[in-house]
């Protein structure tokens, strides 16, 4: 199990996650403290592009000719909606 999905209930019967990690907030705070929202925005990108770069090269390895794309139909000029997201169950 991920560390978050490990849930017990307490004895007032509230889920609690006990093998949760904090978040690291390096990651999503700019250190001149302000624009958040867009250092953070960054960060993702960035974090996608280097996850496709990783999955792409992998795919190629199996020989398998699909290849993911980190950017959004909009960033791609793509004129579909987005479809919606089904969960983890």
């Amino acid at each position: 199990c991920w560390d978050f999905e490990y849930a017990v209930r307490d004895k007032y019967g509230r889920l609690r996650y006990p093998l949760r990690q904090p978040k690291v907030g390096e990651l999503t705070r700019p250190s001149d403290k302000k624009r958040y929202r867009e250092h953070g925005a960054k960060i993702v990108t960035e974090m996608r592009r280097v996850w496709e770069e990783y999955c792409n090269e992998e795919l190629r390895k199996c020989g398998i000719n699909r290849l993911f794309d980190h950017r959004s139909y909009k960033a791609m000029k793509i004129m579909q909606e987005p479809g919606r997201h089904l969960g983890t169950k």
